[in-house]
This record gives structure tokens, sequence and C-alpha cells, in this order.
């Protein structure tokens, strides 16, 4: 990380202090890592994953990818995005990725992993803030560049509580299964913290979700990480505006852009880049709008 995008990032925590004290103060914060089945353009079977934050605080939580937010906290900084770029574009000038015109125009460029090592990149791109006091959540996701909100009532998980019980870090869990969206879950929970809290869309059980994961094994959260904190549950960095949707529209058009990226994009950018779909042999982690 460069000198200049230190100092930068100082600054902007400097100066956003006293905006955070009007924001919720968390005081747990849960380390999941998120599991997922994806298929590759090659037809290849693999499992993909990214670490996520759950911020609790009284009566409502935030949860994140980490590495989406680092890279989102850079880029809302004074000059973030410029500074990513030189080094996205340092790191192929030196791997001799990037090939330039005699005018300096971009003629090509071939991506080294190992060269875009070091780059800040994102994780998954949703977010979702649970809001107890209306009992419902607010869902953030996008789409190529478009963000997206949409809210989500709490009433439509129905947990049902078993007899099994395992221990997951230390803690003794209790079993519960649930059919939420199309997908049947299970997840365990532990009594001896009792906060209603769990990943993603999960919550409302007498105690903290350890880990849950759906029937076919597509999809799975596992704690990694927990402690106190008190820290604020802030907004998504940088000035965005968000398009109002809802569930199942949201998820088709995840599913359509999944389907056929150049549709998308091309729409976006007026260019056609050539990205292969990849097969669709993993449904969408909520299948029901899909039916």
């Amino acid at each position: 990380m460069t000198r200049k995008l230190i100092i930068s990032l100082a600054l902007t925590a400097a100066s956003m202090t006293a905006a955070a004290e009007s924001y919720p103060q968390a005081v747990m914060k849960a380390q999941y890592r998120y599991e997922f089945q994806t298929t590759t353009t090659s037809g290849e079977e693999k499992t993909m994953s990214d670490d996520f934050i759950l911020q609790i605080a009284p009566g409502e939580s935030r949860f994140y990818s980490i590495k989406t937010q680092f890279l989102d906290s850079i880029e809302a900084t004074p000059g973030g995005k410029e500074i990513v770029r030189q080094m996205a574009m340092n790191a192929l000038t030196k791997s001799g990725g990037l090939k330039t015109n005699a005018d300096g125009s971009i003629k090509s460029i071939t991506l080294n992993k190992d060269a875009m090592a070091g780059i800040p990149r994102r994780g998954q791109l949703f977010q979702v803030y649970k809001h107890f006091g209306t009992s419902d959540m607010t869902v953030y996701d996008v789409i190529v560049d478009d963000n997206f909100e949409y809210t989500v009532p709490m009433s439509d998980l129905v947990w049902e509580i078993g007899d099994s019980t395992k221990t997951v870090m230390n803690y003794e869990c209790q079993q519960a299964t649930a059919d939420y969206h199309g997908r049947k879950w299970t997840a365990w929970f532990t009594p001896d913290i009792a906060v209603q809290e769990g990943p993603w869309q999960l919550a409302g059980l007498p105690g903290l979700i350890m880990e849950a994961g759906t029937e076919g094994g597509e999809y799975r959260f596992t704690i990694t990480g927990l402690q106190e904190t008190s820290e604020p549950i802030e907004p998504i960095p940088g000035n965005r505006d968000f398009i109002k949707t809802d569930r199942c529209k949201h998820r088709r058009n995840m599913k359509e852009y999944r389907d056929n990226p150049n549709k998308a994009l091309s729409a976006k950018t007026g260019m056609s880049l050539g990205l292969k779909a990849s097969p669709n042999k993993h449904d969408d982690i909520e299948t029901d709008c899909l039916r």
C-alpha cells in the first residue's frame, strides 16, 4: 500500500469521527466464512469463498464482505479511485501484461494473477442491514455498476428447533431448520450468546447462529471469529444512488446477468466484451423467485 494511500485513509478517518458518533454502536462483531459452489466457464465444479463481518448492535446489524468494504473505503477517499487504478496499471506494466500503441493508447491487456495479487479487489457485493425494530431487512447489491436496494420482511423466515446439538468454536449449539426462499437451511445456534442474529439474512433464533448451510451443500456460512467491539455501524462507503426494487425482480435480473453477462455490460458500455457465461449447474441462493 502506498504512503499516499495510507495518508489519504488516515485523513478521511479523522474527518469522519464526529459523524460516526451518530451511527448505531456495535457491541459485538462476528466473522464468517461464506462458501458456495459454482461452475467455471470450462465446466469445472469449484468451491468459492469470501470472508464477511457481522456487526451487531442493539436492534440492528450489518453484514458485509471484508474485501468489498476495504476497496469501497479506499475508493471513497479523495483520489482513492485513481490510486487503485494506478496500482493496477503499474502491476500490469511491470508484468508485461499492458501493451500500448505508439500514441500511448491501450492496445491489449493480459491479466497475470500473481502480478495482480497485491491489488485491492472486491469480494461478494451483497450487504444486509437488519432492523429488528421494524422487523425487516434492507439488502443492497450490485449488477455491473448499478446499485440496488430492497426490503425483506423477517417474517419470511420461520425456524423449527430440533434436539440435535454439536460444538462450534467451543460453544455448544442447537440445531434448527427452516425452508427459506426456496431452500432448506440447517443452522446451529448457541444460547450462550443471547442475540437473535446470524449471517446473511438468517436470524431470529434464541442465540447467535454459528453455522448454517443449505440441504444440498451449495451454500454455507461458518463462524471463524467473535469479539466485543464499540465500532459504529456505518452506511456503505461512497456516494451512491440506489435503485429501489423488490427481491424477486432483483434475483431474476441477477440470474439474467449471470446467464448473459455480455448483454448487460454491452448495454452499459456500448461494446461487446466477449465474456463467457458459466454453465448454470447451481441455482441461486434464493430459488423461489426463479420458478
